[in-house]
């Protein structure tokens, strides 16, 4: 036998819905993967379709959404709701990046000038405003640092909760009739 594209895509997609109906969890998810994947299958139908609500309601359907093409990983909706929780980090984070970087340049060309003043002689800078620059240049550049620091480890510490609150939400029980469900609803 040798289908067609359709003929392949339907029968992928049909298997994934007999795997389902047999609580063959796995095998259903790598069903829907290949449909999508390799028989261009719309995800869409996928998440639309009533004989694959069971297979949506896994642990392994998570897979199949990182797995298929245009699908969102986990890490990549993880990333996401971070962002949700704290705008603009990504622009601080340049922002204070690009800042320290100008202050840490002016402290070493600064720092050369300082020489210079110390040592003296014929064309050396005045001492006293090179120390102001040096110290302001040396001031800016540790607030800048600890804003940076501090700003990664909020960011770390964020996404250790949201990585707690997903693993929270995927808890499932069964119900009197067997069906899996969410143990408590999404945050």
């Amino acid at each position: 036998m040798d289908p067609n594209a359709d003929e392949a895509r339907a029968a992928h997609y049909n298997s994934a819905c007999c795997y389902t109906k047999l609580r063959k969890w796995d095998e259903a998810a790598d069903s829907v993967v290949s449909a999508v994947n390799d028989y261009d299958l719309k995800f869409i139908v996928a998440l639309k379709d009533d004989d694959l609500k069971e297979l949506r309601e896994q642990p392994v359907f998570d897979r199949v959404v990182g797995e298929v093409t245009g699908g969102l990983s986990q890490e990549a909706y993880i990333k996401a709701r971070q962002e949700a929780r704290s705008p603009f980090m990504l622009v601080r984070t340049i922002a204070l990046g690009g800042l320290s970087a100008g202050a840490a340049l002016g402290l070493i060309i600064i720092t050369g000038r300082l020489i210079a003043a110390i040592r003296g002689g014929e064309g050396a800078p005045d001492l006293q405003q090179t120390l102001q620059n040096f110290g302001i240049n040396a001031g800016a550049l540790a607030l800048l640092v600890f804003l940076l620091a501090r700003d990664q480890r909020r960011k770390k510490r964020e996404l250790g909760v949201i990585e707690r609150e997903e693993r929270l939400a995927k808890l499932q029980v069964q119900d009197d009739g067997g069906r899996p469900s969410a143990a408590s609803p999404a945050p």
